[in-house]
């Protein structure tokens, strides 16, 4: 999903020009109860023996990162607080924390006694301990965090898999102290059309060698090419796509492997995943 950039709220929008991983968008108070901006990470991001920095806000510093490894027959699912601050509702096992899996809907708020500020987690431990072991393998994590002197409250939502963990999305609201829903994205009007716009976008050759070509796009727009854990490799650039809609990226630099380039354009913010060879 994606959704529309409301241009009036400039301190928000200006801050997704920070490594969001994806299409994001700041709701009006009209449409929803509160503001809340929202990231849908396309394609889902796959945690398999790696980590993967979470920044909801997309400022640059990950609040969360999500980690799946194995020792020997022991397999975890972990999260590490990256950032100062950050809390995640969870409950406690034998003295270990679990975060809680949450369901679409359930509220993520101040008032909640299941704030937990341990700087781990076992999301799953051997694959039968924590509240994701079992049933639904899809849910979201409750997080509290800080931006400046502001605490905020947001979910990321996972799909839990034996060997790989998707990380689907995430979203916050931007009033302070102000409780979210889990899963709640505050809908807005156009959303198909930008949909249709992101979905629009392709990248090719698949994998590259030594240039890349974007395609699909409709007006000027600002990239960026960053790696799977948010690092940015190349910032800053410029470009318009002429009457073919097309532009092309120098990648023959770059080592081998999987990275993602941000496309910024007036109402949206798009990225999408590409293999260098």
């Amino acid at each position: 999903m994606s959704k529309k950039i409301t241009p009036q709220i400039t301190s928000i929008t200006d801050k997704l020009a920070y490594p969001g991983m994806a299409l994001a968008f700041l709701a009006s108070a009209s449409e929803v109860e509160g503001q809340i901006v929202y990231t849908d990470l396309e394609p889902d991001v796959a945690v398999s023996f790696s980590t993967y920095s979470v920044d909801i806000d997309n400022d640059g510093t990950g609040e969360v990162e999500i980690t799946r490894t194995e020792f020997g027959s022991m397999h975890y699912v972990g999260i590490t607080h990256q950032a100062a601050g950050v809390s995640v509702l969870g409950l406690y096992y034998s003295g270990t924390m679990f975060p809680k899996q949450l369901q679409s809907g359930d509220p993520i708020a101040p008032g909640d006694a299941n704030w937990r500020n341990e700087a781990t987690g076992f999301l799953v431990s051997f694959y039968s301990y924590g509240q994701w072991a079992f049933g639904d393998p899809h849910g979201f994590l409750g997080v509290r965090f800080r931006s400046g002197a502001d605490t905020l409250y947001g979910w990321i939502e996972l799909q839990m898999g034996y060997n790989t963990t998707y990380v689907q999305g995430y979203a916050y609201e931007i009033r302070p102290e102000n409780a979210i829903n889990a899963g709640d994205i505050g809908e807005t009007t156009g959303l198909q059309a930008l949909k249709d716009g992101a979905d629009a976008i392709t990248l090719y050759p698949v994998p590259a060698v030594d240039q890349l070509t974007i395609a699909g796009l409709t007006d000027a727009a600002q990239l960026r090419v960053l790696t799977t854990t948010g690092q940015v490799v190349e910032a800053g650039r410029s470009v318009v796509p002429g009457t073919t809609g097309q532009v092309k990226l120098d990648v023959g630099a770059l080592p081998s492997g999987t990275y993602l380039v941000e496309i910024r354009q007036t109402d949206r913010v798009t990225t999408k995943t590409f293999i260098k060879k």
